[in-house]
């Protein structure tokens, strides 16, 4: 009996091994999603193992880092739908990170200001420029330097000024 319950733990620590050895591979070929699935496998076999739970975490840590800073960069240059699907991948590996949560955030954020700006484009184009304006001063309200709200502000105060100078024109 004794000679049994050895075989199954050995047998149960070679799967672990086996399992962490695949995960490391996995890893560097850079299929880091398999890979990580395999280090779980690892630590499920033998969770003392210290080395398997350290590189779990690590690398774990490691892929949720490359996904946010994915999610940031989409973000970023306007690419909502793109940012979102990252930010919503790092949530499946961490489960409420601020990171990916404040960067959702601000994808609706995004969102909703780009709406504003194209309403406000629309009503600079029909000559509602204080309907523009009160949009873009929104905007810019939430995000100080957003150039799209900018650009509007330059239009109004430009239009303004040619609509000015005709009018003292047509008085001289």
């Amino acid at each position: 009996r004794l000679a049994l319950l050895l075989l199954i733990f050995s047998l149960a620590g070679c799967a672990g091994e086996r399992a962490f050895r695949e995960g490391k591979s996995l890893l560097a070929e850079g299929r880091t999603e398999e890979g990580l699935t395999q280090l779980e496998t690892a630590v499920k076999e033998e969770p003392n193992n210290i080395e398997f739970r350290t590189q779990l975490y690590r690398q774990r840590q490691l892929h949720i880092q490359k996904l946010l800073t994915q999610g940031d960069n989409a973000r970023i240059a306007g690419h909502f739908s793109e940012a979102e699907s990252w930010y919503l991948q790092a949530l499946k590996f961490e489960d409420g990170n601020p990171r990916a949560t404040n960067g959702l955030q601000a994808i609706e954020g995004g969102r909703r200001r780009a709406a504003m700006l194209t309403k406000a484009e629309n009503l600079f184009k029909a000559g509602d420029m204080a309907g523009a304006e009160k949009l873009a001063s929104g905007i810019l309200g939430e995000e100080h330097a957003n150039p799209g709200a900018l650009e509007i502000k330059r239009k109004i105060d430009e239009k303004t000024w040619q609509d000015r100078n005709a009018s003292s024109q047509l008085n001289s």
